[in-house]
């Protein structure tokens, strides 16, 4: 069984006549993800030490090259890295969308379980897509290739129900929250997508097929290229005003981290992700093969996700309080503490 990695970005140009924006993902089939990994961080340790960047995670995605080095630098360094992988990639799908204002002035939403159709303009639709867009990729290579035998693996997303997602919600899916900083099949993802937007603006070139086939010749067969346009949108409209439920899709093990709030500190999990003990967790989960989530007590779903079991990474004394508390009720759940991760070298 081949990996499909997906995750998807913003594509913005500003004009003298305003702002175009239109949603781009990336879908990664890779069929020895021991192989490509292997050679993931290989290819990674060179580039780092030829560009003399600290290592500090064990996986990299874009923005964590892009932030340590000058522009012009953190491009070659991410150009290096994906074609470096390209033998790795038994196909490389590219999938964007945006739409004609002449051609669909509105974009009408829900109707389904009687729920009352609503229209919206399309640039409010395009903002909407945007954060569910990697489950709509997924829907396209299904749609393309309905008999490849895969299973999915999307970067974290948000979205109201879709016809998309109803027709693969049963298949193999697996679901990450910043799975893109933990495995380097998501990370090269997440790179497929920043190196769309860079090539084709240093080529000064629109987002279209040919272009698209032009900033990434090396490629070759290996690419394909879908417009979720017009032509698709029953397919990736909300169809009604119900989140998709990703809980039971998150990749397991969950790996929760407790907090503990200290006094002064509004934004903990922000403070977490600064510090040195998240590349801990990070190649915590990694080794591990699950999925982080920072539990926010006040949650309903963070509360019914505990309850199932998982792994817990006690920032303090008061995390290991709530994990323990959890094994008295019968959870089943294994307590990490973050000074363990810290520590070892």
């Amino acid at each position: 069984m081949s990996f499909v990695a997906i995750d998807s970005g913003d594509f913005v140009r500003k004009g003298k006549r305003g702002a175009f924006k239109a949603c781009i993902g990336a879908a990664l089939t890779i069929d020895k993800v021991d192989a490509f990994e292997f050679a993931y961080f290989d290819i990674l340790e060179k580039l780092c030490k030829n560009y003399g960047v600290k290592r500090k995670k064990l996986v990299f995605k874009a923005y964590d090259v892009l932030s340590v080095l000058p522009l012009k630098d953190g491009v070659s360094f991410l150009n290096e890295l994906f074609d470096g992988l390209v033998d790795m990639f038994v196909s490389v799908d590219y999938y964007y969308s945006y739409l004609f204002t002449e051609k669909v002035p509105v974009v009408k939403l829900y109707g389904a379980d009687k729920s009352g159709v609503e229209e919206i303009k399309p640039i409010e639709f395009m903002n909407k897509l945007s954060s569910g867009y990697p489950h709509c990729c997924a829907w396209k290579y299904v749609y393309d290739h309905s008999n490849a035998n895969v299973s999915f693996h999307l970067d974290h997303f948000e979205s109201e129900v879709t016809l998309g997602w109803e027709l693969i919600k049963d298949r193999d899916l697996n679901v990450y929250l910043a799975g893109d900083e933990m495995y380097p099949f998501l990370a090269m993802a997440d790179v497929a997508v920043e190196l769309l937007d860079r090539r084709l603006y240093l080529s000064k070139a629109s987002l279209f097929p040919k272009n698209i086939n032009s900033c990434f010749k090396e490629l070759g067969d290996k690419l394909r290229v879908s417009f979720l346009g017009q032509k698709y949108l029953k397919y990736i409209t909300p169809i009604k005003k119900q989140k998709i439920d990703t809980l039971p899709k998150l990749k397991r093990p969950l790996i929760f981290i407790l907090k503990e709030y200290p006094p002064g500190f509004k934004d903990e999990s922000q403070l977490i992700r600064n510090s040195p003990l998240w590349g801990r967790i990070c190649e915590f989960a990694y080794n591990r093969k699950g999925t982080v989530k920072f539990v926010d007590p006040n949650s309903k779903d963070d509360r019914r996700l505990l309850l199932t079991g998982g792994i817990a990474i006690c920032v303090g004394a008061e995390g290991v309080k709530v994990a323990k508390y959890l094994r008295n009720l019968g959870v089943d759940i294994e307590i990490v503490k973050a000074s363990t991760l810290v520590s070892k070298k």
